[in-house]
């Protein structure tokens, strides 16, 4: 009996060590992740995206592969072709592939699906124009991303973004007045300059 006793001291000293230094450890902070994420020149990633909407009777699911290699992103829904986007100096997008769907879509959409595409690489660079148009908030490892006006020109009401400890992508949540995209990442690299 008494040997239990001081073999369960001994699994408690490291065990309470530990907890006590995981206490310790620097909660996330904004600045933090900006420093995670600018200088990137290289991201890949796998994620489930999901679509809910009132429009759909279930949630819409699929696999998204996702690469960002020195200013080009490469995003590709299972099954479909991947759209390839490189950006300009000024953030701008210029969809290298897709010219009969970007064709077919109407001025006023386009130029939404240019902000977004431009919001997404601003999101996932920490580039410091994200913050001259949107609002961030962290409260734990919870990013929330909020336009500071209806001027922005984006559609969306806000943006969450779900960290591991480690700052490393966990999940992304597109919200509209009605509907939400989250990306809900199974893995992701990074490799820095």
């Amino acid at each position: 009996m008494r040997l239990i006793k001081i073999c369960s001291v001994f699994l408690l000293v490291p065990l309470s060590l530990c907890l006590s230094l995981m206490a310790r450890a620097e909660a996330l902070t904004v600045e933090a992740i900006k420093k995670h994420y600018r200088g990137i020149d290289q991201m890949q990633g796998e994620a489930e995206q999901v679509k809910t909407s009132p429009l759909l009777l279930r949630p819409l699911k699929s696999n998204v592969s996702l690469r960002f290699d020195k200013g080009l992103l490469t995003w590709q829904v299972e099954g479909q072709e991947a759209w390839q986007i490189r950006f300009g100096g000024d953030g701008k997008p210029v969809f290298l592939n897709g010219g009969k769907t970007l064709a077919q879509i109407p001025a006023n959409a386009r130029d939404k699906l240019d902000r977004t595409v431009g919001l997404v690489r601003n999101i996932l660079t920490m580039d410091p124009k994200l913050e001259e148009d949107f609002n961030l908030k962290l409260d734990k490892e919870f990013l929330t991303i909020v336009p500071k006006s209806e001027k922005s020109g984006v559609f969306f009401k806000s943006i969450g973004i779900q960290f591991k400890p480690n700052a490393d992508l966990q999940s992304i949540s597109f919200k509209t007045a009605e509907d939400e995209t989250k990306l809900v990442f199974k893995s992701i690299k990074i490799k820095r300059l």
